[in-house]
């Protein structure tokens, strides 16, 4: 990669999303199961999510690379001129039912799209690698060694789903969690910005490794799936969120503003559930008072999506009108590890 001018800041330039086109419902994912229908709904606020049909072929693959193809026809960007392609998903299933790890996801991306001059790699940060990947990129364009690039992710996590409704014993089941997952894609290009009105502020991530061990997906030793054991309990506790208020706080600041600034109009979490949307945004009101912003959520009917939860919550609510362009949003990426961060931008001209 060549060393180009380098902007002072970048911003998000398009949005693609693909949706795998099953529903299930609470009810139907728990059926044959010890679990309640009621207390899962009560529990997370969940009515239904979306799942891959693989009979028809769709897997985390193709929902990447449907979402990247969405994402290239919204830009101003051919495939041609991304320098750099990033594939940032948890489940890397291919359309044989297979996990894929060679060669990257996202180098099989950049080939169907025609990205074929573009560097290419895969990371894998839990439910927060789509922004780890814009992270990489932001860093990137500000350093001048690219112009623009995309991360993309398709999330086929309902393949835990399938082992957890054989093995769940119930409701303290540490596979609980398994339930509450949906499948979909996103994408999202980032380039440079000259615009103040349009543009990422401020962003920072940081992990605590002290907390890797309550969340793990690994191999079945009952079935021939995959299974994630999550002690949900512990990984919310109040200790864990106080990580995220102090890089809040930080983050804000280089930016120049706080969260209860004005100027923010939304705060977009990662999307376990609605009751934990809720819990953290009423501790940021009660931090950051008197005014906070907005919290959309759409866990309710898409279920928790992995690492493109975030990203699908603003192009829906962008989409159909609750975020207006020009609005400056603060998002709040988290993952298993564990993994926080805070992102502070203005999105105004970008196409979903």
């Amino acid at each position: 990669m060549t060393a180009v001018n380098a902007p002072e800041y970048s911003r998000f330039e398009a949005f693609g999303r693909c949706l795998p086109s099953l529903e299930r419902t609470t009810e139907e994912v728990v059926s044959g199961t010890p679990v309640p229908a009621r207390a899962l709904l009560m529990l997370t606020g969940i009515r239904r999510r979306l799942a891959c049909d693989v009979d028809a072929g769709e897997c985390a693959e193709q929902l990447a690379l449907s979402a990247a193809r969405d994402c290239l026809s919204k830009s101003r960007y051919d495939a041609a001129d991304l320098d750099v392609v990033i594939s940032s998903a948890i489940f890397r299933s291919d359309e044989r039912r297979r996990l894929s790890f060679e060669p990257s996801v996202a180098s099989v991306i950049a080939r169907e799209i025609g990205s074929t001059a573009a560097t290419c790699f895969d990371v894998s940060n839990a439910c927060a690698g789509m922004f780890t990947g814009i992270l990489l990129l932001d860093r990137m364009i500000k350093a001048g060694t690219i112009r623009r690039g995309m991360v993309v992710s398709g999330e086929h996590a309902s393949l835990i789903t399938g082992s957890a409704r054989q093995e769940i014993a119930g409701l303290r089941d540490l596979q609980l969690a398994s339930l509450t997952v949906g499948d979909a894609g996103m994408a999202v290009i980032v380039d440079g910005s000259t615009d103040a009105a349009d543009r990422i502020h401020a962003f920072e991530m940081t992990t605590s490794a002290a907390y890797a061990s309550l969340c793990k997906a690994m191999p079945s030793d009952e079935t021939a799936g995959l299974v994630m054991h999550t002690d949900s309990a512990r990984q919310q506790a109040s200790e864990r969120m106080q990580i995220g208020v102090s890089l809040t706080e930080d983050v804000h600041a280089r930016a120049g503003r706080t969260p209860a600034d004005p100027g923010f109009a939304h705060s977009i979490y990662h999307q376990n559930s609605v009751q934990f949307v809720e819990r953290v945004h009423a501790m940021a009101e009660g931090i950051f008072h008197p005014t906070s912003p907005e919290a959309p959520a759409i866990v309710q009917d898409f279920g928790n999506t992995g690492s493109t939860s975030q990203l699908l919550t603003f192009y829906e609510h962008f989409r159909r009108g609750t975020i207006s362009p020009g609005d400056t949003i603060a998002f709040a990426p988290s993952g298993s590890g564990i993994v926080i961060g805070r992102l502070s931008t203005t999105i105004t001209h970008t196409k979903v």
